[in-house]
């Protein structure tokens, strides 16, 4: 394939000539629609909650699914930054790409070390712990053998399922305090529903560059034979392995009034979501799910305000400096005595 017939999206420009208005469009979202910062979420407030509020079954829960937040990530933002656009070197991919890597890598990453740091795992020991347990080790060198790969157009289809769905699973487990009648951790809860928007609207702008590159190219996913089948494998694998994290972080049958069966079923339910973004076949049929309404219902719900929970209601806090307060009154009452 000569330069000339190669997809536009994978060709370099000195132009800023805009060709992709729908990526524009997303990326726009993020910052002018769905942009925080970590400090807003003021994790701790749900410190007592975290430390003496919890059963051990939830808190074991909590601890697990921290494991591997910050490498995901870590991971996925240095690939996005780097790789995505240097495979697709269009200005609005690198916007795009520039700017999944900073909310990955400031917010998202900055928040979960919050948590970390109010559960007294703020260590160097407890973000190398994952080598120490072969099923999340394993998670971590796969993602890490495809992202680095040869393929750097399927290393960016396998990211697009990465942010669509492999962390979902452990979204809905920090979701299900604030579900089903519990009231627990509200902030990380919070926290949790802005990172699961995130991530779902990076899943659908890698999702509309893939799909840009098979167009551009004249052909599909589903008829590229040897990445499809790759992909589908990636997505058996996927559902395995997140069995596999579910089952580490729930011990037990269920967890806060779920049953361990629904947080895998849910898997099934946002890997199918991936497959439709890419215009592909299901490969399952979703059992008794419960947790895909509430956990929907809730996401996208977050711009309710809560008046009267500190460090809930984000946009009537963010810009809210106590001490400068604190200064002022005082300064005030300095000058009227």
């Amino acid at each position: 394939m000569t330069e000339k017939e190669k997809p536009r999206i994978t060709q370099p420009t000195d132009s800023y000539v805009r060709h992709y208005p729908k990526i524009v469009e997303l990326v726009n979202k993020q910052f002018e629609e769905q942009f925080w910062t970590s400090s807003e979420m003021k994790v701790k407030l749900d410190r007592m909650q975290l430390l003496h509020g919890l059963e051990p079954d939830q808190l074991h829960a909590v601890k697990t699914v921290l494991l591997l937040f910050l490498r995901y990530e870590l991971m996925v933002g240095d690939f996005c930054g780097r790789t995505v656009a240097d495979t697709f070197p269009r200005p609005e991919v690198r916007m795009a790409a520039a700017g999944i890597d900073a909310i990955e890598k400031v917010t998202h990453a900055e928040f979960y070390n919050q948590l970390n740091v109010e559960l007294g795992l703020d260590t160097d020991e407890h973000y190398l712990s994952y080598h120490e347990k072969p099923e999340l080790a394993e998670r971590v060198n796969w993602l890490g053998r495809i992202l680095g790969g040869e393929d750097k157009i399927l290393a960016t289809i396998i990211f697009s399922m990465t942010e669509t769905a492999l962390l979902f699973s452990s979204f809905a487990i920090l979701k299900s305090f604030q579900s089903n009648g519990y009231n627990l951790i509200p902030v990380i809860v919070r926290g949790t529903n802005q990172s699961a928007i995130d991530e779902d609207l990076h899943g659908t702008i890698s999702a509309e560059i893939i799909n840009t590159y098979y167009h551009e190219s004249g052909t599909t996913l589903r008829k590229d034979k040897t990445r499809y089948e790759k992909v589908k494998e990636a997505i058996h694998y996927a559902y395995d392995h997140e069995c596999l994290i579910i089952d580490m972080a729930i011990p037990g049958e269920s967890l806060n009034g779920v049953p361990k069966q629904e947080y895998k079923e849910f898997v099934k339910h946002r890997l199918n979501i991936y497959c439709d973004r890419l215009g592909i076949p299901h490969e399952f049929k979703v059992g008794e799910c419960s947790v895909k309404d509430w956990f929907e219902k809730n996401t996208y719900a977050y711009k309710m305000i809560d008046f009267f929970s500190a460090g809930i209601g984000m946009e009537y806090e963010s810009s809210w400096d106590e001490e400068g307060f604190k200064s002022a009154w005082l300064k005030g009452n300095d000058e009227k005595n």
